[in-house]
């Protein structure tokens, strides 16, 4: 049965990735696409037809957390979009991770100095890795967007980690799997 590995970049600018891999476990097909949004909102039915139209999957959700200085408004809307998320995977009985950035980043060999930008590292490699991907937010945008790149990164992360044999990482959201 083909599997499929979806990371997730929750923030409104964020994005999402669908590795689809075939039995023979080679990568089939790579999807990525920009977070589902009406205007400022989240698009919710977006998000749910999304989770509920993955078949075989394992998800990969980077967690967030706020800055300092960072407004009362700001770390709400971060937190939101984390739980809608978490919550689009937990109702369609997703087996899910939330990771922090830094255990993905590791994975790539990316860090942050003040000579190295994360951002521009995640392009870097998720252009070296999927080279056919097109990262851009648009077809009019020239440059390519990290938060796809991250996404790519994500569900490349997931993949691996799977493969890996390592399946503590994900939880069963339901003692059987996936609804029928």
């Amino acid at each position: 049965m083909s599997s499929c590995f979806v990371g997730i970049d929750p923030g409104k600018k964020g994005a999402i990735c669908k590795i689809s891999v075939n039995v023979n476990g080679e990568v089939s097909l790579v999807e990525v696409a920009n977070a589902p949004m009406i205007g400022k909102e989240y698009d919710l039915q977006k998000m749910a037809r999304f989770f509920h139209e993955l078949q075989n999957p394992y998800c990969v959700i980077e967690k967030q957390q706020t800055m300092p200085k960072q407004g009362a408004v700001s770390a709400y809307t971060i937190g939101r979009g984390e739980a809608l998320w978490e919550m689009g995977a937990a109702a369609n009985f997703i087996p899910y991770a939330m990771v922090r950035p830094k255990e993905w980043q590791k994975v790539f060999g990316i860090s942050s100095t003040k000579k190295n930008d994360t951002k521009s590292q995640s392009i870097v490699i998720a252009q070296r890795l999927f080279p056919k991907v097109d990262l851009r937010v648009s077809e009019r945008a020239r440059n390519p967007s990290s938060d796809k790149a991250d996404a790519i990164l994500i569900a490349e992360y997931a993949r691996r980690t799977y493969l890996s044999a390592n399946p503590k990482k994900f939880k069963r959201t339901r003692e059987f799997g996936r609804r029928k």
